[in-house]
Order: structure tokens, then sequence, then C-alpha cells
């Protein structure tokens, strides 16, 4: 197949575009050039569902903290755990304060129509 945007020439099956593919399409823009274009390339494979992973609650992580420094072990990791659960604690306080003054605010508002 040639390419419409550089006159490039490629296997169909190297670009992956079959040979009914070919015979049926009015363009073709290899994949050099759609990523020149900023456009995905029509025949690429599709990308792999993103995947979950299982991460740990914040508390067993806290409390295998509080355990770590209550036997006296002193490993590279507990320092980034640490600073992990006070950036947690401090969001929290901060998204319940929040929560709080939204809900505040609603009710004011709400009296106000009153």
């Amino acid at each position: 197949v040639e390419c419409d945007a550089c006159n490039s020439w490629y296997h169909g099956p190297c670009v992956g575009v079959s040979k009914s593919a070919a015979d049926a399409m009015a363009e073709y823009v290899c994949p050099r050039c759609a990523a020149k274009q900023r456009r995905l390339y029509a025949f690429a494979p599709p990308l792999p569902a993103p995947k979950r992973t299982r991460r740990p609650k914040a508390a067993f992580v806290s409390a295998l903290v509080h355990e770590a420094e209550m036997v006296g072990i002193e490993l590279p990791e507990l320092e980034p755990l640490r600073a992990m659960e006070s950036d947690a604690e401090a969001w929290t306080v901060d998204a319940d304060a929040l929560i709080s003054a939204a809900r505040n605010n609603a009710n004011n508002a709400n009296d106000a129509n009153d």
C-alpha cells in the first residue's frame, strides 16, 4: 500500500493492512505520517484495557508502619510509607473541612430561602 502523505510503499501485513482492506480503502496514511499529523493510526492494534491493581487500604499500611515501629524494624520502605500516611491524613482533614463547609453553605442557602 502507498501512503498518500509521503508516497512511501509498505507491505500490507507489515503495517497491519489486509488485502481486502487495501482494496477497499480510498486513502492510506502510514504509521509515521499519522504520528506526524498527531492522528491515531487506523490499522494499529487496539490498546489494551488498563488493569486495575490491588492496593492495600491506608489503615492496613498504617498498621504495618506502626507495627514496624513497635518492633524496632527500620527498612528503607518505611520512610516513604510514613510520608504517604502523613499526606493521606492531611488530605483527609482538608477534605473533611471542605465537605463540612459545603454542607454549611448549602444549609445556610436553604435557611435563607425559607
